[in-house]
């Protein structure tokens, strides 16, 4: 993990939250991959410790209804509406980096493929079934 943001804020009862915003290999591409250096795809993960606890990437979940928080840290941590924009700006900050954007090139050209493949498939199954044989 090369590009972090760390952001800090006190919960309403004075424990402390840090939260590290970074580019995570995820765990079913580090697996997949022999190696995971350029050839796993990167996401943007959200690293959280919790009263100095260590709780691992988490996700974040809007909360569209709360009177309070706008999101949600992994199970428990609430998100004011001043700390998602902390968050957000770091997520920006992370995404301008070049590891994140050949990551996302990847991604696309492997879509490319993926949909070269699919149509090319789609031409055959249409060529052997025009000629009353189906495979």
């Amino acid at each position: 993990m090369t590009n972090t943001r760390t952001i800090t804020w006190q919960t309403r009862d004075g424990r402390q939250v840090e939260v590290t915003v970074g580019l995570y290999v995820p765990i079913s591409e580090a697996l997949n991959a022999r190696t995971a250096d350029q050839t796993a795809e990167r996401a943007v993960g959200y690293r959280l410790r919790f009263d100095g606890c260590d709780c691992g990437t988490v996700g974040l979940t809007m909360l569209p209804h709360h009177p309070v928080a706008v999101a949600q840290l992994g199970r428990k941590i609430g998100v004011t509406a001043d700390n998602y924009a902390l968050i957000q700006a770091a997520v920006a900050e992370v995404k301008d980096c070049d590891e994140y954007r050949a990551s996302e090139a990847m991604l696309a050209r492997a879509a490319s493929i993926r949909a070269d493949h699919a149509a090319h498939l789609d031409m055959m199954d249409q060529a052997m079934t025009d000629h009353g044989r189906t495979y």
